[in-house]
């Protein structure tokens, strides 16, 4: 299912102009529905279906002699999507740099590094979903554990695998 509604797009003042001037130089009625088969603009007695899609999904129809109609339906769904999708990455990114600004709020209260990791840890668990974490420091070739949560760090951490392993082999 996408995001984007038919009915909800050709609602919009700026479309309904564009297919109001499409349909006066049509030389034939047409009429849109959407996926269901609900018309939701104008009216056709034609068999002539073509097809308004979105991430290769039809979300609608033209029927009648309107193929470029539903090529510009699918064009202005496509950027309504990009749009959308846009929005929620920025929206996305807003949630992480405030995170990230509350976090080094509270990090500039506390100078020991086992409240600053503790901090982390519970700013983090409550950002993302997870069973287990941990903050740990790099010293030399070990991974010290300075706080931890979860069953994963109930019993002793093979620092060969995973994540662990690129932690140590990169350094990062």
């Amino acid at each position: 299912m996408t995001p984007i509604r038919l009915k909800r797009l050709i609602a919009k003042s700026e479309v309904k102009e564009i297919l109001n001037c499409l349909q006066s130089l049509a030389a034939t009625e047409i009429a849109i529905q959407d996926s269901e088969g609900q018309t939701l603009w104008g009216h056709s007695t034609q068999s002539v279906i073509y097809p308004i899609q979105l991430a290769g999904e039809s979300i609608g129809y033209v029927i009648g002699e309107g193929g470029a109609i539903a090529s510009v339906l699918s064009y202005v769904a496509e950027r309504e999507l990009e749009k959308k999708t846009l929005a929620q990455e920025t929206l996305d990114r807003y949630k992480e740099i405030t995170l990230l600004h509350n976090l080094s709020e509270k990090m500039t209260a506390h100078l020991e590094v086992e409240a600053v990791a503790g901090l982390v840890l519970s700013e983090a668990k409550r950002s993302i979903t997870s069973d287990c974490g941990a903050v740990m420091l790099l010293n030399e070739d070990q991974l010290e554990i300075i706080t931890a949560s979860g069953e994963f760090f109930d019993s002793p951490i093979q620092l060969k695998q995973g994540i662990l392993e690129a932690v140590l082999e990169h350094r990062k």
